[in-house]
């Protein structure tokens, strides 16, 4: 395994502060840093990514080269693509979306401009993520994801995205929905690309990575395997919850693609029609 960074930006309660860092290691290669967003003495910016860079920069660390996140109304991950290229900042966008969303669709493929999603949209999916269950995505009225500014689009199976917030509990971290796949979709990442990074800092393959909601409003669905054994039963229920967690702790500790791992170990929880996909825009 390479090294790689993957930095954890917390913005559970609103606001841009400063704190310090927290860092962890995986193997000794993959590194976990944590930054905090939350209220305090905020610096004058407008836009996440400029906070990200500014925390970065005091620790001598250079722009990411990626930046992970998913879509709820799309705004988010639009303003900072938006951001990266009217500043030239050598840093690709990376739409992480949910299984049955049409947003992958919507950015890779242009499609779902003028027709919804509502056929293919299988229930619960990933609560406050994706989009496909309320007519077409039209930019400006239905949805702000702003597809021009995305590089890279992952779309991920919804029962690896619960897995992820499972696994992210049991190391300390009370995410989300959002975190999870903006988590899972990081991992796979890492994977992909380590090959480039080096040995030096500076040099590392570097993620960022939105831990964008807390795990307090998920305890009685996520989180609770018998709402879990009802609501993803088509999907192939808790064993392969319990297998996609495998497959994320392995990547955790060793290395290699969760999400590549999980398609050939938990197979029944991917659909024919949705099968994991990524394509560079």
């Amino acid at each position: 395994m390479h090294p790689c960074v993957v930095v954890l930006v917390e913005k559970f309660s609103g606001g841009i502060t400063k704190s310090n860092s927290r860092k962890g290691s995986l193997n000794r290669k993959l590194t976990v840093q944590q930054l905090f967003l939350g209220n305090g003495n905020s610096k004058e910016s407008t836009n996440v990514f400029h906070e990200i860079l500014c925390q970065l920069n005091d620790e001598k660390v250079g722009p990411p080269h990626f930046f992970v996140h998913s879509a709820g109304t799309g705004g988010t991950i639009s303003s900072v693509g938006r951001y990266v290229k009217k500043y030239l900042i050598p840093t690709e966008v990376v739409l992480a979306d949910s299984e049955f969303s049409i947003y992958y669709d919507y950015v890779v493929n242009q499609r779902f401009k003028r027709e919804g999603g509502e056929p293919y949209w299988v229930s619960p999916g990933m609560a406050g993520t994706g989009f496909g269950y309320s007519g077409p995505a039209m930019h400006g009225k239905t949805t702000s994801l702003q597809p021009s500014v995305i590089d890279l689009a992952f779309k991920v199976p919804d029962l690896a995205s619960t897995a992820a917030m499972h696994f992210l509990k049991k190391i300390g971290i009370s995410g989300g929905t959002s975190t999870g796949l903006n988590f899972i979709t990081a991992l796979s990442l890492a994977a992909q690309r380590r090959t480039n990074s080096s040995n030096n800092d500076n040099d590392k393959l570097r993620i960022v990575v939105l831990l964008a909601d807390s795990s307090t409003p998920y305890e009685d669905t996520y989180f609770n395997f018998s709402w879990i054994s009802e609501k993803f039963h088509s999907h192939g229920g808790i064993p392969l919850l319990k297998c996609w967690e495998r497959a994320i702790e392995h990547s955790y500790k060793h290395g290699g693609d969760p999400l590549k791992r999980g398609s050939l170990k938990c197979k029944r929880s991917f659909s024919d029609r949705y099968r994991r996909r990524h394509v560079p825009l």
